[in-house]
């Protein structure tokens, strides 16, 4: 949710991981990025069951952004993780440095994101590594 419609950006922004792997994943010391400036580093455990999800998002506060349950809240502003209302990257690193999945959105014809709507891929559309 990049562009939320009805609560401001600072609570209403968030963006889920999947762990399609068979043990659960500690997302402590994990770095957010794009390919501009942003960056946030991880500090706290943030567990991605096999087969489940995560929830990142700028408010963990239900009663603030709309009853999305986060599971991790960065915070917004400068030293926070904003996403871009249109375009933008969310680039997911290790803490060992390795680049673990990234995804770009543009806004437009190939990945359209209207105000107020989440956005998702497509699983037919994702590949997995061997042995997850």
């Amino acid at each position: 949710m990049a562009n939320p419609k009805q609560v401001p950006d600072e609570l209403g922004e968030w963006f889920e991981v999947y762990n399609p792997g068979l043990v659960v994943i500690d997302m402590d010391g994990w770095t957010l990025a794009d390919y501009h400036t942003n960056e946030y580093l991880i500090s706290g455990s943030v567990l991605v069951p096999p087969g489940g999800y995560a929830v990142l998002g700028e408010s963990s506060n239900a009663a603030l952004n709309l009853g999305t349950p986060v599971d991790y809240a960065y915070g917004s502003g400068p030293t926070g993780f904003p996403l871009g209302n249109n375009t933008d990257e969310v680039v997911l690193i290790s803490a060992g440095a390795v680049v673990i999945d990234s995804v770009a959105y543009d806004g437009g014809g190939a990945f359209p994101s209207a105000e107020g709507s989440s956005l998702n891929l497509d699983p037919a559309a994702t590949s997995h590594f061997a042995n997850d």
